[in-house]
């Protein structure tokens, strides 16, 4: 079974990755906070001062991945790589689809690494965003 995402819809969500991709590319704001003195609270926060430091992008299936449409807009977020703003990425990703995601990122997050949804994956992503494990 196939899904249809409305073209609207998508619109909405290559908006929103326009805007962070915005956010991505200025320069931090004056006195925000470094990264390693952020929580996961002041991660949530809607303060400018502080960045969100995990982009999460959920979740790239085969438009993106094979045909090149559906999220292009997060698609071109996640080839930028690694920003003062977005050190870190959370791509979720069909099983079927790793290899050839990892292949298009592979430039652009050379640090890269497979999680799972566990205990073991949550601590990567803790200990990546230094909120601990």
């Amino acid at each position: 079974m196939a899904w249809h995402i409305d073209d609207e819809a998508i619109a909405r969500v290559n908006a929103h990755f326009d805007e962070l991709a915005v956010h991505a590319s200025a320069a931090a704001p004056v006195g925000a906070k470094p990264h390693s003195e952020r929580s996961a609270e002041g991660a949530e926060s809607k303060d400018p001062s502080r960045a969100p430091g995990l982009l999460i992008v959920d979740e790239l299936g085969r438009l993106e991945i094979w045909r090149g449409g559906g999220l292009t807009s997060a698609m071109a977020l996640l080839a930028q790589g690694p920003t003062p703003v977005f050190p870190h990425a959370l791509a979720v990703v069909r099983d079927y689809l790793l290899d050839d995601t990892e292949a298009r990122l592979a430039e652009a997050w050379p640090d890269r690494c497979r999680i799972s949804p566990d205990d073991a994956g949550r601590a990567v992503i803790l200990s990546a965003c230094e909120f601990g494990a």
